[in-house]
């Protein structure tokens, strides 16, 4: 079995495909994937536009125009210019028929009802109809993820409901020793924090977990949790189990319910037992119980996966290039490492000053952290001042 998470990845890619759309109104629709072409319901804008505050005049260019009325935004276009007539216009009203461009106000001396031209300008300040779009032209791609830009778009051109990419996603926590995070903690036991966790790494996605469950480590009792929440979800997220320990019930609560391993232990740390799995198009994930190799996994794995289960392309992870700020651990790696750093830009340049990495547990180390450094498997690790290459902790988007 493929242990190099790179490999895994894109074997898996290529089985990643659409489960189907929904309908949001538009104002829950930002970090979605648009699931159908968007286009203009009209011109845009529906007609010719000043673009300055001055005077709209026509062909002719006059030392002086008469001045008659104003145009103002919203109000419509008025009566027609004369070739000796001007029309104080204001930034974004309607040029009035037989106007052909805008003199600003700085360029013209006003006396009474009369405009003299002090100098013409280059330029006629014009925002043409249709110029941005034609009624039918294409505004937004299916595929494309919504940020604040595109939801203004769709505002733009009306649409109350987005047809979005539909990827229902639940979360199942194993574990004797796990509580919520509401109730007291007993000695001995720890948090459920692996659930805001993924939420909040999804939630960059525009995904979010739609349910979640709990189950001590008994193995009927985490194969009949795992067989409930897989009947009602397109990707089931298991925290905890994922090894091969006499406590981890993950694969054989997987397989029992009919999934299929693509892969179980990679080439990587912190995250190495990850186990990817699937029933016909569903996909379920096994990952590591501890916070930073959920951290990994979920970047590296799981939220590439689901985004091409959004109809998205170009979705592997992007290493860039940075300068090392600080110390890491001299030993060579034996695997491919990922080790929490917090990435910042100065004078122009990317730099990574690594974070604490006592163990994969620590999470409260993991705190302020916005990116890994990068560390091949057999490389020499670099020193303070040397290039590395980092991943962010959230997906930039093309």
């Amino acid at each position: 079995m493929n242990t190099s998470w790179r490999e895994v990845l894109r074997e898996c890619l290529a089985l990643a495909k659409p489960f189907g759309t929904e309908r949001v109104a538009r104002r829950t629709a930002l970090g979605r994937v648009l699931a159908e072409d968007l286009r203009a319901d009209r011109d845009y804008p529906s007609a010719d536009l000043s673009m300055m505050d001055g005077y709209a005049v026509g062909t002719d260019t006059r030392e002086s125009y008469r001045v008659e009325g104003e145009n103002t935004p919203g109000a419509g276009s008025g009566s027609a210019l004369s070739p000796e007539t001007a029309r104080r216009i204001f930034t974004g009203a309607e040029l009035p028929p037989r106007a052909t461009r805008i003199v600003p106000q700085e360029l013209v001396r006003r006396e009474g009802e009369i405009a003299f031209i002090k100098e013409w300008p280059a330029t006629a300040f014009v925002r043409p109809r249709g110029r941005e779009a034609l009624r039918g032209d294409l505004v937004l791609k299916k595929g494309t993820r919504i940020g604040p830009v595109e939801l203004a778009v769709l505002a733009t051109v009306g649409c109350k409901e987005a047809q979005v990419a539909r990827v229902r996603v639940m979360h199942l926590t194993t574990g004797d020793e796990i509580v919520s995070p509401d109730e007291p903690l007993p000695e001995g036991k720890i948090r459920n924090s692996n659930f805001d966790l993924i939420d909040g790494l999804l939630r960059h996605i525009g995904l979010y977990i739609s349910g979640q469950g709990t189950s001590p480590d008994i193995p009927e009792y985490v194969a009949h949790a795992v067989d409930s929440i897989a009947q009602k979800c397109d990707a089931i997220l298991i925290s905890g189990g994922a090894s091969v320990g006499e406590h981890d019930h993950a694969r054989s609560a997987l397989e029992a319910a009919g999934f299929t391993f693509l892969a179980h232990g990679l080439h990587v740390r912190p995250g190495r037992p990850v186990g990817i799995a699937r029933r016909g198009e569903q996909w379920a994930f096994a990952l590591p119980g501890n916070p930073l190799s959920h951290l990994v996994v979920l970047r590296l794995l799981v939220l590439p996966i689901l985004r091409a289960c959004c109809g998205e392309t170009n979705v592997e992870p992007q290493l860039i290039r940075a300068t090392l700020e600080g110390e890491l651990s001299k030993e060579v790696p034996r695997r491919d490492t990922f080790w929490p750093a917090m990435i910042s830009v100065s004078d122009g340049q990317l730099h990574a000053r690594p974070g604490r990495f006592l163990s994969s547990g620590d999470l409260i180390g993991t705190a302020g952290i916005n990116g890994f450094v990068h560390l091949p498997a057999g490389k020499t690790v670099p020193g303070p001042g040397e290039p590395i290459d980092i991943l962010p902790l959230t997906p930039t988007f093309p």
